[in-house]
């Protein structure tokens, strides 16, 4: 949302109640509206969309897992806690928009000592005080030959959600391994950029192994790197633990947890103007 956004020409001025919405590359859009009630119901509109979207495709993947993961013959093995380095190579773009990459992708759990601490840390402390967990992250590279001098193209650190993305149709979802992540990206150029954002992945297929099971063998590092949905040590299926894939799973097809005012009520919140698309989520799961 813009407050006022200056006019060039002759007569100058401003636009007031503009509201502002990037799209694939560098695409931007501008949409004016007559009055400050139609923004905030617009922008709550695109705001509700966005979020829904993004909860009915982390209810998608654990729904596949939970679904047909457990028929997989080495689940038990997948599920197992990382600690050591996945490596492999992925189709890689960094954002909508932008092309394909081949990358050789090195997912890294977190400090196995760190993690030991933590863990220790979690059963001294009490259930209300939270317990910093340590995290990894995930390097792209234009080689497998990674040595200590390799600069990465580009590194996803503090990712706060890593989700398989429905397919087309749904025949395709066996050989599917779409996965869209988002955090904080960092693009390895000169100067270096670290933003909020998000990537999507294609890990790629092996012989004899389904494309489902390739973004399994994927997701599982990436969910364990990030402490992600309960990981790394079993997943929440509690609908109702704002931390776990199956967030506000509908039940008995009741649906329409959110209304347009209800995110209204936040678009006014103190400093929500300068909130970011972690903290957008994070809100909009408190308030369902």
């Amino acid at each position: 949302m813009i407050e006022s956004l200056p006019m060039s020409g002759v007569q100058g001025g401003s636009l007031q109640n503009v509201l502002s919405i990037s799209t694939a590359a560098n695409n931007r859009y501008l949409l004016h509206f007559n009055s400050y009630n139609s923004l905030t119901q617009w922008t709550a509109g695109i705001r509700l969309a966005m979020f829904e979207h993004a909860t009915l495709q982390e209810a998608y993947t654990g729904s596949l897992i939970a679904g047909k993961g457990r028929v997989l013959n080495n689940i038990k093995a997948i599920m197992d806690r990382s600690k050591f380095a996945h490596e492999d190579w992925a189709r890689v773009r960094f954002g909508a928009g932008t092309p394909w990459k081949r990358c050789w992708c090195v997912v890294t759990p977190p400090d196995e000592k760190e993690y030991q601490k933590a863990q220790k840390n979690i059963k001294k402390s009490s259930y209300d005080r939270p317990v910093k967990v340590p995290k990894g992250d995930i390097k792209f590279y234009d080689t497998r030959k990674v040595t200590k001098k390799t600069k990465p193209i580009a590194t996803i650190t503090d990712a706060y959600a890593a989700y398989a993305i429905y397919p087309q149709s749904k025949p395709l979802i066996d050989q599917s391994t779409l996965v869209k992540l988002e955090g904080l990206v960092t693009i390895h150029t000169t100067p270096e950029t670290t933003t909020e954002g998000f990537v999507f992945v294609m890990p790629e297929v092996h012989a004899a192994v389904t494309g489902f099971e390739m973004m399994l063998r994927w997701l599982f590092p990436v969910f364990d790197a990030f402490a992600l949905y309960g990981r790394p040590t079993r997943l929440i299926a509690d609908v109702l633990d704002q931390r776990g894939l199956m967030f506000a799973m509908p039940r008995d097809r009741r649906y329409g947890y959110l209304e347009n005012l209800d995110v209204s009520g936040l678009i006014h919140t103190t400093g929500s103007p300068a909130w970011s698309e972690r903290q957008w989520r994070r809100e909009m799961k408190k308030l369902t």
